[in-house]
Order: C-alpha cells, then structure tokens, then sequence
C-alpha cells in the first residue's frame, strides 16, 4: 500500500471515529421557562401587528384567546443548540460557516401560554454533502407532567467541511415535500419591517435603523446568533450586512399559512417542515404561495422585491383546514344580501365571493353568515365585529376603512 494510499485510508478512519464520537455526545437536560411577555415578544418578532383584526389573542394576555404562536416551539430547540453546538466533539465548529439548512417542528399539544419546558437534545447523524458537513440535531421537549409538547429536528450545514467521506442520506432526516404545479390556492405577501424601501441604506440613516428592528426585535425572543446584528460577524461568513435569521421567516411563513387555512385557530397546528434556500434582508417583503392537500399544505416563501426563493419544499400539517368551501352553499342569508349589493353599488368583477385566489384584491372578508347579515341590517357593530373575531380581515386593510356600511333593507 502506497504511502498516500495509507494517508486516505488513516483520514477516513479518523473521520469515521469523529462521527461516532459527535454522535455518542451526551448533552444535559436543559430547562426553559417561559412567561406570557415571552410569548408576545416572541409574536411581535415574527410579524404579529396591531393592524390585524385578532392581534389581541397573540399581544394581549388578558385577551381569553391568548395564546402562543405555534412557532414559538423552536426557541427551545434553539437554546439547546447554543448551549450545546460548540461541545460535540469530532468536527470543528466554525460559526461564520455554519448555516441553518432545514428545520422541522411537531407539536403534540398547545404551547401553554406560560410554563417551564425540559427538552433533550441528541446527535442524531452526521452527513457528508460534498460543499458541506450537515449535522442532524433531534430535541425533544416535555412539560411539567412529562408529557411531550414538541419535537425539533434541526439541521446544521457547515460550509467547506465535506468530502470526508461520509454518507451522504438518513433515515431519521424528515423529509421535504414538492407543491402540486397548479397555481396556488392562497398567498400572502408581508414586509419584514416597517421601512417601506428596499435598496441598500447608509447605516447611519432612521430607515436604516428602521430596516433592522425586526431583526432586533426576533433576536430578544431567543435566536442571539450575532450573523443576524453584528455586521463584522456577518462579514466572516462572506455577507455584506446582517440577515433575517431563518426562524424568523420560517415564523412568518406558519403565521401565513395558519391565517389562510386556519383561521389563525393555533389549535390546529400538528407540524411543519422547512428547507432554507436563501437568506433575506430585514425590510424586504415576504411572498407566501400555499397548495393545499387534505389536511396538508405546502409552501413557497419567496422574496417579493428580487422574486428569490427563500424556503422551498415546505409544509404544514393541520389537525383539520378551515378554507371556504369551493362553492358558496346557496342557502345562505348572506349570499342573497351580498347579490343585491353587488346589483345596486359595486362593480360585480371587482367584488367577489369565493376562495382566496392569486387575484390581487384590496380586502378579504371572513365572517360567518350571520355575521354578515347583522352588519349590514345595522344589528351589529364593525368596530365589535373585529374585536370579537367574528369578522377578519386582511393585514392590507386598515379596520378603521371599513367603520362605516350601509345598512340594507
């Protein structure tokens, strides 16, 4: 055997023994409490306003409805990655390199609104993809009672560390899934912060500041990696500013599909599953595109202003959809009110009644049959309606447009 023949075999031995011994790494139990201020900064952070209908339930922690934004589940997994990441030995750790490549959520119960959470974290596979290292974090979380309330699986790819090799496939990876090649069902298209310009911006500037907040403000829920704040950090890793974290568009993007599909009912949420196909910038705007199948839908996130994907292969399981049936039933009170209005003031092809589609529209309305006939016999209240939740309307509209209807008779 030639002596360089004996140095590949010696360099896979090693790397062999790295696997075994990352994979054999024992991490501690690690507790994570929670309170209600929590859960609002953490809902703040990933998009929730005070321009939605129902932002009390997510703000508001006398609200009755108060609760957690399901994505809340991964700030668990997150602390037990910063704790434990640069520990497991066998391969360096190299932060400026390391990008977040997928990530998988299941919930097996609400998130309470408060509380004190154990989760364990495992080492679950080492992969060799060539340009990268990916290393398969599991975390498993548990109440007080011992009860599991979420599973995370987190991938880790560490840029320039492959070919050492190792395999390139895992069973216990969960996978991503591919969209139906029809249009999408619904979308949603959302900014990442309040600053209304998309081009680069002196550092010294209040938009610029502006830009940032949300990347600031996702960062005080739990994700404290410093790519997303610091500029020379970022730098290291070859970015020319700070980017979203990950999770924070990965929040984003649940918050859509669950407005669409859900009618923000977080009840309903069983999982979701994530790739990260590229980073976006505090300020730009985020375009959802959700299919669904069954109780199952997937997405696309995509950057609105540069049309780039950002997460691809994604979904989200719901215990049951709420969408609109595909056909108004014809029985409806409001059907009837809605054919007169439509007959007496407005244009019939700019006002419809049907499911979300990739039509642009100015307001979509949601509210229950009654609801609708109340409002506008004059039996009920706009400004009550939205505060109830009994009428929803998109985060495009201001409520304040829509204080005033005339009533039918």
């Amino acid at each position: 055997m030639t002596n360089e023949a004996k140095e590949t075999s010696q360099e896979r031995f090693n790397q062999n023994d790295s696997v075994d011994l990352a994979k054999a790494y024992k991490a501690a139990p690690m507790e994570f409490i929670y309170t209600e201020k929590d859960v609002t900064l953490y809902a703040l952070g990933v998009g929730v306003s005070t321009n939605q209908p129902d932002f009390l339930k997510f703000l508001f922690e006398q609200s009755e409805d108060f609760c957690a934004v399901p994505s809340f589940g991964v700030i668990p997994c997150l602390h037990m990655f910063q704790e434990n990441a640069s520990k497991i030995p066998g391969f360096k750790f190299d932060g400026p390199k390391i990008l977040h490549g997928e990530h998988y959520l299941e919930l097996f119960k609400p998130l309470p609104r408060s509380g004190r959470l154990t989760s364990h974290f495992k080492v679950a596979d080492i992969l060799d993809k060539g340009t990268g290292l990916v290393k398969v974090y599991n975390v498993e979380t548990f109440d007080e009672n011992g009860e599991k309330v979420a599973f995370n699986q987190m991938l880790e790819f560490t840029v320039g560390a492959g070919n050492f090799g190792g395999k390139k496939r895992s069973e216990v990876v969960v996978p991503v899934a591919s969209h139906s090649p029809r249009n999408p069902d619904a979308f949603m298209e959302e900014k990442t912060s309040i600053d209304q310009g998309t081009v680069p911006c002196r550092a010294d500037s209040p938009s610029c500041f502006q830009m940032k907040i949300i990347a600031a403000l996702y960062r005080l829920a739990g994700d404290t990696n410093p790519l997303h704040i610091d500029p020379s950090f970022a730098a290291k890793g070859g970015l020319k500013t700070p980017i979203l974290h990950g999770l924070c568009t990965f929040g984003h993007a649940v918050r859509h599909v669950m407005t669409k599909f859900a009618n923000n009912d977080m009840s309903l949420f069983k999982a979701v599953k994530v790739r990260f196909a590229k980073p976006v910038l505090p300020g730009q705007t985020l375009r959802t595109e959700m299919w669904k199948e069954a109780n199952r839908v997937f997405f696309i996130t995509k950057v609105l202003e540069t049309n780039e994907l950002v997460i691809s292969g994604a979904y989200v399981d719901l215990f049951k959809t709420t969408l609109f049936p595909s056909k108004p039933t014809s029985n409806l009170k409001s059907s009837i009110i809605f054919k007169q209005m439509v007959s007496k003031y407005l244009d019939a092809n700019q006002v419809y009644e049907s499911i979300p589609d990739s039509r642009k529209v100015d307001y979509t309305l949601t509210l229950p049959d009654e609801t609708f006939e109340d409002l506008l016999r004059g039996r009920s209240d706009v400004k009550m309606a939205l505060l109830s939740g009994r009428l929803k309307i998109n985060q495009d509209a201001c409520p304040t447009q829509m204080t005033h209807l005339d009533t039918v008779s």
